[in-house]
């Protein structure tokens, strides 16, 4: 077991004579550390303010933890001499992984106690930080929507590159004082609004804004 070892040991010469000597030693060959994700999907808001956490046990609050962010091209953030607090306890606040590439990011945490044994231990995080969205009114033949059935079945699509299957794109289209809403769903980073009404709103110049929000939590806007 780990712990305060003492060797004794004693001989005896012909004569009668009796030596001794005594050694005390340590045995240490533990030493641990967990990880916390305070987010394991960082979008474009939150990858200038990471954290992360952990406590370590068997390691003195004597010694300093490094913390490395890793992307899939190998480009690394590392923050050195993370303080243990007296409780075991360790934290990294607000790190900035901006120059990190998008997707999978490997979080690494890393301390020696004083016997020297390494504990460590790695988590993985996602950086999502993309998303876009355009919008498009398509135009009628001539390039006017006129009243006789065209201003009640209007469509209006777009791309949504970087946003998910299933979320939802909305759409509002005014004349400068009054508003409709549409909206559609994301398929193949593409979506399509048919049959829009915009029979209530005023005749000249209309305008559509789309919005949308990947998974992740980016959201992109665009007029047309």
């Amino acid at each position: 077991s780990d712990g305060d070892y003492t060797v004794d040991v004693s001989t005896q010469d012909i004569a009668g004579n009796v030596a001794t000597s005594t050694l005390d030693f340590t045995k240490d060959t533990q030493a641990s550390t967990t990880l916390v994700l305070d987010d394991t999907v960082i979008n474009a808001a939150e990858d200038e303010a990471v954290s992360v956490s952990g406590v370590v046990d068997d390691v003195e609050s004597t010694n300093s933890i490094t913390v490395t962010f890793t992307d899939k091209d190998g480009t690394k953030v590392i923050v050195d001499n993370v303080t243990i607090n007296n409780d075991g306890s360790w934290e990294v606040n607000n790190e900035n992984i901006s120059s990190l590439a998008d997707g999978d990011i490997t979080v690494s945490v890393s301390v020696f106690d004083n016997a020297g044994n390494e504990a460590v231990n790695t988590a993985n995080l996602t950086k999502d930080t993309v998303a876009n969205v355009t919008v498009d009114i398509v135009d009628t033949d001539d390039s006017v929507i006129n009243g006789n059935g065209e201003n009640t079945n209007v469509t209006i699509n777009g791309t949504a590159v970087g946003v998910e299957d299933g979320q939802t794109v909305t759409v509002t289209v005014t004349d400068g004082t009054n508003t409709k809403t549409f909206t559609a769903l994301v398929t193949d980073e593409a979506y399509t609004i048919t049959g829009a009404d915009v029979s209530e709103l005023n005749d000249g110049t209309l305008t559509a804004t789309a919005t949308v929000s990947d998974v992740a939590g980016n959201t992109a806007t665009d007029t047309d």
